[in-house]
């Protein structure tokens, strides 16, 4: 019981580890020349004409090693198996396949992109219970930059001939919130502080680094302390005001401290909140100012 127990959440940790790509790929159509094995025997029956077809089904193998294509059994990114097609040595397929009507494409989810891959096919026939006996091996070899999304994935069709013949097609994409070639870059915009370029840096919505957006364009003036405050910006006083107070902030645009005002942005105004703490000093200024002399 603790051994199953163990078993379950290890698969329950495998499988919600975060992935930041995917590969897609897609089995298009077959065709087994003769109803014949690799080794030219009939997938089922004997003699030079083989009357009965095939139960073909596709293993397929994913790994990053570049020099091992003629290894099958080296999957150390991937392994997946579909379901079984009954008698039939040729054909379209679907969007889903055989028995267990396996998703067709198939996805594979990468903790990261290497930036090339070996995507590695054997087509079998299925000799249940007595195991199968392959039909054609297929190699492709991914070596590409990923797609920003899968939304804008763009697929590689690709021909395979030998023994068999298998037409595919095949393609890489960052996950959301994964920007960049090798899908590397994070970038999460649900916040609503900013959006994310295709290679996952951060921009507002007017194409300024939000990071840096306070500094960079410096809205705040008089020695102002900016705040960022989601969408936009506070400046805050400084406590010691020096230079000449302006009576009428509205004569700005901008409000600035030296006229005794804080500024607020909207996403495209501004407001002017007079400082109540400098009102006073601002009105004792103006009444102890020296009275004009007659002319």
């Amino acid at each position: 019981m603790y051994s199953l127990l163990v078993l379950i959440a290890v698969q329950f940790l495998f499988h919600t580890a975060d992935t930041t790509a995917t590969v897609s790929l897609q089995l298009v159509r077959f065709s087994i020349p003769g109803s014949k094995t690799q080794d030219k025997k009939c997938c089922d029956g004997q003699g030079f004409y083989c009357r009965d077809k095939c139960d073909p089904y596709f293993k397929i193998c994913i790994n990053d090693n570049l020099s091992s294509k003629g290894d099958f059994n080296d999957c150390s990114l991937a392994e997946y198996e579909t379901g079984i097609l009954m008698d039939t040595s040729e054909g379209l397929l679907n969007d889903t396949i055989g028995h267990t009507a396996s998703s067709n494409p198939a996805s594979f989810k990468l903790s990261s992109w290497p930036g090339a891959i070996l995507v590695k096919i054997e087509l079998r026939d299925d000799d249940s219970p007595d195991g199968y006996e392959v039909i054609d091996r297929f190699v492709i070899e991914v070596n590409k930059a990923a797609d920003v999304s899968e939304v804008k994935k763009q697929d590689t069709p690709v021909i395979l001939m030998s023994s068999a013949m298998l037409e595919a097609r095949i393609s890489v994409y960052c996950d959301p919130n994964y920007y960049g070639p090798g899908c590397d870059a994070l970038c999460d915009p649900s916040g609503g502080n900013y959006e994310c370029s295709e290679d996952g840096s951060k921009q507002c919505p007017l194409g300024v680094d939000c990071e840096l957006r306070i500094r960079k364009s410096n809205p705040c003036k008089a020695g102002d302390t900016c705040h960022e405050t989601g969408t936009g910006y506070s400046c805050e006083c400084p406590k010691e005001i020096t230079g000449k107070t302006e009576v009428n902030p509205r004569e700005s645009n901008l409000c600035t401290c030296n006229n005794g005002s804080g500024a607020r942005m909207g996403h495209h105004s501004y407001a002017c909140i007079m400082v109540v703490i400098l009102a006073s000093h601002v009105l004792k200024i103006l009444m102890n100012a020296p009275a004009a002399t007659p002319a």
